[in-house]
């Protein structure tokens, strides 16, 4: 026997602020933070207004006092990517996405019960992460601005390796970031401190090219996939963040992924203004269940199955992705044969296109529980 999820898919409100409470039924959390108008319950819906302990008159208000009081901050021109950290349910960083700024946004610790999982359900860039006994999964340098209020991280070591380096009015010292959108497409670093691969500028570009032809030929009008309907991507194999660039006209964030097996290509991908970490595809993505829309997987999976067994990363995808939501997979034929039936026997649709896309879309079954309680 099996059982459907009690999930709503978002209607056409803002979900920004205002999602379904029963896919995130956490009231504990407005009882926490009914002083600090973070968040409210109003009939089936959870609203945000925008508020919360730092942001007495509104967060609009207090992102005009930032840049009131650091002009050269300039919001989607000099700054577009920026860490929150002790984000509570990333209100900051979901207004900040109306300024051409895409905002990681963390909890060290998700202690005020399921804060990261309301940030995804908004639609807002966001992961769960522990700091001080791990090395966070950024290279060096990443992030042009980090912003913590009232955190609750004891900043006992530099942030040298995490910010870009300061600003220098001397002439000889270090400059902000070529502005946002230029620096999509600038002439990249090809190499990274941590890594001694060296990447061409042609390479680079011609990866870029691929990818707008294939996201514009391809992808937009030939996969059943309501672009619409789609806020929150992952690119489980991101190389130089081509697919992210190539949809950035689109309504939506990427999540760029750089297994730790792969080229060390994330320098680059936040040099041109994206976000994204490092990861192990043999383990759990550090997120909570249905907090994506797309997952796109490319020319991974064979060398994946490898260390670990297709099932397992097939059961992560499945976990990860929302109910009538979308998994996309390029590779050869033979792999894609794999992976079809595994998917099916988890009751997704699938489409083969072209002999190298695999489509499919996450129903809502699951099984039932068979458990002495059922």
């Amino acid at each position: 026997m099996a059982m459907l999820y009690e999930y709503c898919l978002s209607a056409e409100f803002n979900a920004s602020v205002m999602i379904w409470y029963n896919n995130v039924p956490h009231p504990k959390l407005v009882e926490y933070k009914k002083d600090q108008n973070w968040v409210r319950k109003s009939g089936n819906y959870f609203v945000f207004p925008g508020g919360g302990t730092q942001f007495k008159n509104g967060v609009t208000a207090y992102i005009r006092f930032i840049e009131q009081i650091l002009p050269n901050i300039q919001w989607g021109i000099h700054t577009r990517t920026v860490l929150d950290v002790g984000c509570g349910v990333a209100s900051f960083g979901g207004y900040l996405l109306d300024r051409n700024v895409i905002t990681m946004s963390f909890a060290p610790k998700d202690e005020h019960e399921a804060q990261i999982q309301f940030a995804l359900e908004r639609g807002i860039p966001a992961f769960l992460a522990v700091i001080g006994t791990q090395k966070l999964p950024f290279p060096d340098n990443s992030f042009d601005v980090i912003h913590c209020a009232r955190c609750r991280v004891h900043w006992y070591t530099p942030l040298d390796s995490c910010l870009f380096p300061a600003v220098s009015s001397s002439g000889g010292g270090n400059s902000w970031p070529i502005s946002w959108p230029e620096r999509l497409n600038m002439k990249h670093s090809t190499s990274s401190k941590n890594s001694s691969i060296q990447f061409s500028q042609e390479k680079i570009d011609s990866d870029a090219n691929h990818w707008k032809d294939l996201i514009s030929e391809v992808y937009l009008n030939e996969f059943a996939v309501n672009w619409s309907s789609v806020r929150n991507v992952m690119d489980m194999n991101a190389g130089f963040g081509g697919f992210a660039a190539s949809l950035i006209r689109q309504p939506l964030w990427v999540m760029n992924v750089v297994p730790f097996d792969q080229p060390d290509t994330l320098p680059i991908i936040f040099n041109r203004g994206l976000i994204g970490v490092y990861h192990e595809w043999c383990e759990s993505f550090n997120t909570y269940p249905r907090t994506y829309d797309l997952l796109h997987m490319s020319y991974l999976l064979g060398s994946l199955t490898e260390r670990c067994h297709i099932t397992e990363v097939a059961a992560e995808i499945d976990r990860i992705l929302r109910p009538g939501r979308w998994f996309v997979l390029q590779d050869t034929i033979e792999v894609i044969r794999k992976m079809d039936p595994v998917l099916r026997s988890l009751h997704y649709k699938t489409t083969i296109i072209k002999q190298q896309f695999l489509v499919a879309t996450k129903g809502f079954w699951r099984p039932a529980n068979t458990g002495p309680h059922s």
